[in-house]
């Protein structure tokens, strides 16, 4: 088991473990979480830090728009060193005789279809299961697994075997027929005011700590940035000639539109991008999408900044040369 453990860490503490997510992920977390959301959130009644994740809200089109596997397990290591490590650190601090270094895990399987538990999703569990179980034994103290669909005891004995039996007796799954059970079960882990809203807390929403993940990513830099008050993606698969899209901009607020592709084929890709404002404006920009599989980056393409008039506003998109997905 030591062995394997040092195997996998090799590489990864050849990088410091990445302390920067967007070198372990090649694109912006935040962009990541849109499509996969996933963060701590608040603390456990014994102290530990809180870990949410919602993977039937995972969009693989849009993370395979984003990021590889490889960089995902990347941002693992991020997080479960960092991010994961800073946590308890300032547990440590926060509560006077800390010694639960570990963490209570929330699983949302809302949105999860039998379609979706495909190989790509399998594949990325079992080598996250694979790193977790030799080189973060003992970290978790408690998962619940809620909102699971009625197919998912055939799923679960897959996942099963990839953990040790110690890991998987700390696993407790709640049906999506018994949303009741799950929110008195994880007030009886969480305090009300320490538990997201989405689960029958008063903390937070899970949508409202994303983008505050963003915006104290954003505010960090040195230069002048905007709060983030709400996010929307789409997923643009441009084998398409053309595609054209609205998007809501109310009353006071400012748009800033950005096109993130990650690399694909070899060869070069024409794209042009048109973006109208609600007062008419014409924005126009043309983009080469460089392809190398050898360096799978993102590359983002920033098109507008600070649009604004209430209306709609139009993007518009066509492709001159190969194919890709863009988020």
């Amino acid at each position: 088991m030591i062995d394997t453990a040092v195997s996998l860490r090799k590489e990864a503490a050849v990088h410091s473990f990445y302390p920067n997510p967007r070198d372990a992920l090649g694109c912006s977390a935040s962009a990541f979480l849109s499509q996969y959301p996933q963060l701590y959130a608040g603390r456990a009644k014994i102290g530990c830090p809180l870990h949410i994740s919602c993977p039937g809200k995972l969009n693989l089109d849009g993370l395979q728009a984003l990021t590889t596997i490889d960089h995902m397990l990347r941002f693992q290591w991020h997080s479960m060193v960092h991010v994961f490590g800073g946590n308890l650190r300032s547990c440590a601090k926060e509560f006077e005789g800390f010694k639960r270094y570990q963490v209570v895990s929330i699983l949302d399987l809302d949105g999860v279809s039998i379609s979706m538990i495909n190989s790509t999703v399998l594949g990325i569990i079992k080598r996250q299961a694979h790193v977790d179980s030799f080189c973060f034994p003992e970290t978790l103290n408690r998962l619940i697994i809620v909102n699971a669909p009625y197919f998912f005891s055939v799923t679960w004995k897959i996942i099963k075997g990839w953990i040790d039996q110690r890991t998987a007796s700390k696993i407790e799954i709640i049906s999506s027929a018994d949303k009741s059970k799950a929110t008195a079960r994880l007030l009886e882990l969480v305090d009300e005011e320490k538990l997201v809203t989405d689960y029958g807390g008063s903390y937070a929403s899970l949508i409202e700590l994303i983008l505050n993940f963003e915006n104290n990513m954003r505010s960090s830099k040195k230069d002048q940035f905007a709060k983030i008050d709400r996010r929307l993606t789409h997923v643009m698969h441009m084998h398409s000639r053309a595609l054209s899209y609205s998007i809501p901009l109310n009353q006071g607020e400012a748009m800033d539109i950005t096109i993130l592709s990650q690399n694909g084929n070899a060869g070069e890709a024409i794209a042009a991008f048109e973006i109208v404002s609600p007062d008419g404006t014409q924005r126009c920009t043309e983009e080469y999408f460089t392809r190398d599989s050898q360096n799978p980056l993102t590359t983002e393409l920033v098109l507008g900044k600070n649009i604004r008039g209430e209306g709609k506003v139009r993007l518009y998109y066509h492709l001159a040369l190969a194919t890709s997905s863009v988020v």
